[in-house]
């Protein structure tokens, strides 16, 4: 799976989870993690993205699986040692 392909899946996948107060969820288009074998993708509001609305606390990444597509939030531990597992690339 490449990149865009594991983007566009990220950003299903948060479609379909809902903030606490019913703020729409997009996932970041300028930057993401690759790992050995998935990419992770940072998530927030839409309005966050835009520049006109406050970010959402509370939302972890998005893992994408790069060999089977599956997409999952990433627990708050995993987070912590993306800097360690992979690498950050900015667009």
């Amino acid at each position: 799976m490449d990149f865009s392909e594991a983007r566009d899946k990220a950003s299903e996948f948060v479609k379909t989870i809902e903030s606490e107060d019913g703020v729409e969820l997009k996932v970041d288009q300028n930057s993401h993690f690759r790992l050995p074998d998935a990419f992770v993708f940072l998530c927030n509001s839409r309005e966050y993205f835009e520049g006109s609305g406050r970010g959402v606390v509370g939302i972890g990444p998005v893992r994408v699986d790069s060999r089977t597509g599956d997409c999952r939030l990433l627990e708050m531990f995993e987070s912590f040692s993306l800097e360690q597992d992979g690498e950050l690339i900015m667009e």
